[in-house]
């Protein structure tokens, strides 16, 4: 049987996704499931599942569906169901199918406790996913206590370093691209330079702004500016006129890809595109770059876009474009490429993961991880006993409006190590 076992959940409920939009504390229960999960798992009491003989080996996976942020859930969920059909139609991993327990969160912590409760009682060895690193941050301490590794697509700085034993991120940590922001902002500026801010309010978001204004400091730049949306409303467009107002050489952003477009509207529309904004992965879509059409809107990224020149050049980017539009999706979808780096992470670490494969025997083979994507990253996907963010480098990229493409503004920039 080649096929994706998934649980997905699609809870609608007007009430829940207020009470999410809007911060309540108020618990809810799991997400419904509208698919059965496929395959027999066995249950440890005070971990995850393990899985031996023909049993699919089971990862739970949080996304945002019907949340603020169901934009990058739906992508990370197109990405990770993407990896895990082909992967399952080639012959699964050791004989194996992957099988996913799929629940959305709507970025709630209340709500992604809950169900990281049902993977577990579903026989997960692992749980991936999280949009926004809060969210991440809100179940890492009982998947610390049960001993189940938890790979974030975001996570705060606090989660990784020192180093936890069962938290990994999929990116290079959030705080550390204030380094190649930096670096690449002073090829743009003069000694002298006036620097601004903006931002969404997450916690990883906050580390990188907070680690960029120190290095901007030491450079002796300015900063005339700094406006801080929170995550829960992220309306950034009435700040871009306080942004522009204080006349920066140079804007730092922290944006996801929707409050990027809308950054950069408003800042056509206040005439001040000449201003070169540089932005963190989070909102480094294809689409979002189109849709700025400026070729002054930077973005940082640990992975390659879907493009007809990366796919001839690199093997991992042409796969990633068939295996993704086989699956019906849009390879340059918004988080789609982040969710199939996912799926690939979990499925290499399963490959050598000790038989019967535990939770905490699937925590050593991540601890001793290094894929190679084959061009679809900005170089391997690394882990070790001391590291726990999946790169140390970050390439940086604009839209060329005679290309219609994005195209590399600069290549390998060190990300930051505290």
């Amino acid at each position: 049987m080649n096929r994706l076992t998934k649980t997905v959940a699609l809870v609608v409920a007007l009430g829940v996704v207020a009470g999410a939009c809007s911060g309540d504390d108020e618990e809810t229960a799991p997400s419904e499931e509208t698919a059965p999960s496929g395959g027999e798992t066995s249950e440890q009491p005070d971990g995850g599942g393990s899985s031996d003989g023909g049993d699919p080996y089971v990862i739970g996976y949080g996304v945002d569906i019907t949340g603020q942020y169901a934009q990058q859930g739906e992508g990370l969920r197109a990405g990770v169901e993407s990896y895990v059909d082909a992967l399952n139609a080639a012959g699964g991993i050791n004989g194996r199918e992957l099988e996913l327990v799929l629940l959305d969160d709507a970025s709630a912590p209340d709500r992604a406790v809950a169900n990281v409760s049902t993977m577990l009682d579903r026989g997960a060895l692992g749980i991936g996913g999280f949009v926004l690193s809060n969210v991440c941050g809100a179940v890492a301490a009982e998947l610390e206590r049960r001993e189940v590794p938890l790979v974030c697509n975001s996570a705060g700085d606090d989660l990784i370093l020192p180093t936890q034993p069962f938290v990994y991120t999929a990116r290079a940590l959030t705080p550390h691209q204030a380094q190649p922001a930096i670096e690449f902002a002073s090829s743009l500026v003069d000694d002298d330079a006036r620097i601004a801010f903006i931002n969404l309010g997450s916690a990883a978001i906050q580390g990188y702004v907070a680690n960029a204004k120190e290095l901007a400091e030491e450079k002796g730049w300015e900063i005339v500016a700094h406006e801080e949306a929170p995550v829960t409303s992220p309306d950034v467009t009435a700040l871009v006129a306080k942004v522009v107002a204080a006349e920066p050489d140079v804007i730092i952003g922290g944006l996801t890809d929707a409050a990027a477009v809308a950054t950069l509207r408003a800042l056509v529309a206040q005439d001040a595109s000449d201003i070169p904004l540089i932005n963190y992965d989070g909102g480094s879509s294809a689409s979002t770059l189109e849709a700025g059409a400026t070729e002054n809107f930077y973005v940082l990224r640990n992975f390659a876009f879907a493009t007809e020149d990366a796919a001839a050049e690199h093997s991992g980017v042409q796969k990633f474009i068939d295996d993704v539009e086989a699956a019906g999706h849009d390879p340059a979808g918004v988080f789609v490429v982040n969710g199939y780096l996912q799926g690939m992470l979990w499925a290499k670490a399963l490959e050598v993961c000790a038989d019967p494969c535990t939770s905490v025997a699937l925590q050593a083979s991540l601890d001793n991880l290094a894929v190679d994507t084959d061009g679809l990253t900005s170089g391997p996907m690394t882990y070790g006993p001391d590291r726990h963010e999946a790169f140390d480098t970050y390439d940086l990229y604009h839209w060329d409006t005679d290309a219609g493409a994005p195209v590399l503004a600069a290549a390998g920039l060190p990300a930051g190590t505290s």
